[in-house]
């Protein structure tokens, strides 16, 4: 199986939880034969050229272009009525650059991640006729609609992003409806998904964990009064989040003991998160997140905008951590407590959930054993990328 696989960005190195949605995805079809062209977008020139252990899965194609939101796009979007988000993913250029790609090689199949390569999915269907699947890491429109209710009402930013909440719907009615078949994360974003394109193929292959990589070492002694978080800083909502939980419920948790720490790991954290309390340690990007997770005794995710699957927490329940969680950041995930997750959604909640973990260490211990055994059963890479490659097959051969 010959795959052209569309991406809005370079997923090599795997930093952050986008990425490693996607270069697993490629990694595991790879595994399993298929032959992949992997085609993405770039600004910075140190994306153009991947690691090289990445060309071990794919013939890797960048192509130069800025996908920024810049100022002439967001005033074309609403003239022309058009999502930015769509939009600034193709241009003459980008389709001159595909056109290039597309004549040299033969493809059985088109894969796009995101909605945003929909597109230039379409457009290469066109041409070399052939089925097209789209891989929803997550419903768009959605996190619009979350951002725009999180903004103060009647706003300029509140309308603008509303309104592209809307476009951005409307734009993925028509794709989902249009792809051979469309991969849905979770139960939710697939019922979303139906209720939007009542006649399109929609299958469940949710995210995963590499389980061999993310094995906790029970050798190296846990801290029950470190929590820990990571994210990547570039998205507003991911600080917006982390300030609040050290803003609200940190001091809750050290009023109860001054040596509760709070381990953030990222890349781009803002200065402001290096001296706002004596509590949290900022380590930055780290090349390994494992060591750091087996070193804590619990993941917080106080998540507030998003949709789809958060992998990072997957990956601390891989690492038998216990996790406390806000419901948006939980989404899509159907772990109970039961099974090591934890939901609280104020304060006081997280606090309570915090205290109680910490200080019960049957309980903690308990819950994250629980925890891995869950992602064991449902989120593993393999599993869940092994039925996109069979659908892939099926569409092949019909």
């Amino acid at each position: 199986m010959k795959i052209l696989q569309l991406a809005p960005r370079c997923p090599f190195p795997e930093d952050d939880g986008g990425k490693i949605g996607i270069a697993n995805i490629t990694k595991e079809l790879a595994k399993r034969g298929a032959e992949i062209t992997l085609v993405y977008f770039y600004t910075e020139d140190a994306d153009a050229n991947p690691p090289e252990y990445a060309r071990e899965f794919a013939e890797i194609i960048p192509i130069k272009h800025d996908t920024s939101n810049s100022l002439f796009r967001l005033i074309k979007s609403v003239l022309y009525r058009k999502s930015v988000y769509v939009e600034k993913h193709i241009s003459f250029n980008v389709k001159a650059e595909i056109r290039k790609i597309i004549s040299k090689r033969k493809f059985d199949f088109i894969h796009c991640d995101h909605t945003a390569m929909m597109a230039l999915g379409q457009y290469c269907r066109k041409r070399i006729k052939c089925p097209l699947g789209l891989r929803l890491h997550n419903l768009e429109h959605t996190i619009w609609q979350r951002y725009a209710d999180s903004l103060q009402n009647l706003s300029f930013e509140e309308l603008f992003v509303r309104d592209q909440a809307k476009l951005l719907k409307n734009y993925e009615k028509k794709v989902i409806g249009r792809a051979d078949v469309s991969f849905a994360i979770t139960n939710v974003d697939a019922e979303l998904a139906r209720s939007m394109s009542p006649k399109g193929n929609i299958v469940i292959a949710s995210a995963g964990v590499n389980t061999d990589d993310f094995m906790p070492d029970n050798s190296i002694e846990r801290n029950p009064l470190e929590m820990i978080h990571a994210t990547v800083y570039r998205w507003r909502h991911n600080i917006n989040a982390i300030e609040w939980f050290i803003r609200e419920v940190l001091p809750i948790i050290a009023a109860k003991n001054p040596s509760y720490t709070l381990s953030l790991l990222g890349k781009s954290a803002p200065d402001s998160l290096r001296d706002c309390s004596p509590n949290v340690v900022l380590h930055g990007y780290v090349p390994k997140v494992q060591p750091y997770l087996n070193h804590a005794g619990i993941y917080i995710a106080p998540l507030f905008v998003g949709g789809g699957i958060r992998i990072k927490i997957l990956e601390a329940m891989a690492m038998e951590l216990p996790v406390v969680a806000s419901s948006i950041a939980a989404e899509g995930i159907t772990a109970t407590e039961a099974d090591g997750l934890f939901i609280a959604n104020n304060k006081d909640e997280f606090a309570c959930y915090i205290l109680r973990l910490s200080q019960d260490e049957n309980l903690r211990c308990e819950a994250g054993k629980k925890a891995r055994e869950f992602i064991l059963k449902n989120h593993t890479w393999k599993k869940n990328v092994g039925i996109m490659f069979d659908e892939y097959m099926k569409l092949i051969n019909k």
